[in-house]
């Protein structure tokens, strides 16, 4: 009976818990859209690190970003409201697409706590130092495996997110820290947003995108992972490329996996089996004529899932 009355007294706390995670995650949403801010991050797969800088601007209801990467091959990718350009120098190549207003890694966390709570549990776990910032640590954990859990470490002040990593059953997948973040200056933002710096001497190849109605797709998925929901199907085609590629992108509110189907003439045969890099998982399947890749930042089990009767429905 004390135990029961202990717990009693115990909900109204754990209840603000709750709502306190869910604001923060909400302040830092805004924050993460709506601030000025340049940083040096890195960026931690497999042991791997790449060191990428960040700039992002937000102005008259436009949105700007840049990421430069510092390490490795020399690339940059900018993205705006209607497109994003990928940077390759070296390679003397700049590849346009449309915007489909998904901007970084660390920038992905643009979901709606409050709509999570059937597969993720969401908890405030105290505060820790990162960047020499005092944050909130906030828990995302998956209820079950078909997708990853987060912890994030958010700015006590601006709200900004400091570090965050991914992770599959306690085990930790990929790993984002800030080692600086600050405002970024009103002059230099608006010049960056601004600019039209692209090199005139790369080779541009676009990517040109359609929204299609996924009732005329052509294709039915018969096994899409629990909590996955469809969110667009879109067609796209691209300079040098035979036909066009279709994608259909499943997402539970936070993580997402796509499937492409492109049909290809004289297929060589692929390993049917899941690749991966950190938290992104590829398989590719062949049903000659077509090629059908699903791939997502999910753990395999979703993808091998996802892959299950995949049909080509009948045209009228």
């Amino acid at each position: 009976m004390r135990k029961l009355f202990l717990l009693v007294l115990m909900l109204p706390s754990l209840a603000a818990r709750a709502e306190d995670a869910q604001s923060i995650i909400n302040k830092m949403r805004y924050s993460m859209d709506h601030l000025n801010y340049q940083g040096t991050y890195l960026y931690k797969i497999n042991n791997h690190f790449d060191t990428i800088r960040l700039q992002h601007v937000y102005s008259n209801h436009h949105h700007f970003e840049r990421l430069t990467s510092l390490t490795g091959e020399a690339r940059e990718v900018v993205r705006t409201d209607k497109q994003v350009s990928c940077l390759m120098p070296e390679k003397k190549v700049r590849l346009v697409d449309q915007s489909r207003n998904r901007f970084s890694a660390i920038n992905q966390y643009k979901f709606l706590p409050e709509n999570l709570s059937p597969l993720y549990l969401i908890k405030l776990a105290g505060e820790e130092r990162v960047a020499d910032k005092l944050a909130y640590k906030v828990v995302i954990k998956a209820k079950d495996n078909y997708r990853y859990g987060h912890t994030l470490w958010i700015d006590k002040v601006d709200f900004l997110l400091l570090k965050t990593t991914m992770n599959l059953e306690d085990k930790i997948i990929e790993e984002i820290l800030f080692t600086d973040i600050q405002p970024l200056e009103k002059e230099v933002a608006m010049k960056l947003l601004s600019a039209q710096n692209f090199d005139k001497e790369l080779s541009v190849k676009n990517n040109i995108s359609h929204e299609a109605s996924e009732k005329n797709s052509g294709w039915s998925f018969q096994n899409i992972p629990p909590g996955y929901k469809l969110q667009y199907f879109m067609t796209k085609s691209a300079q040098k490329q035979q036909g066009e590629v279709k994608q259909w992108l499943f997402s539970d509110g936070l993580a997402s996996y796509s499937v492409f189907i492109r049909q290809r003439k004289n297929i060589k045969s692929v390993p049917e089996k899941v690749m991966n890099r950190g938290a992104v998982h590829v398989l590719s399947l062949i049903r000659a004529p077509w090629l059908i890749t699903i791939m997502g930042e999910v753990p395999e089990k979703t993808i091998l899932f996802a892959s299950k009767n995949i049909q080509e429905t009948v045209q009228e």
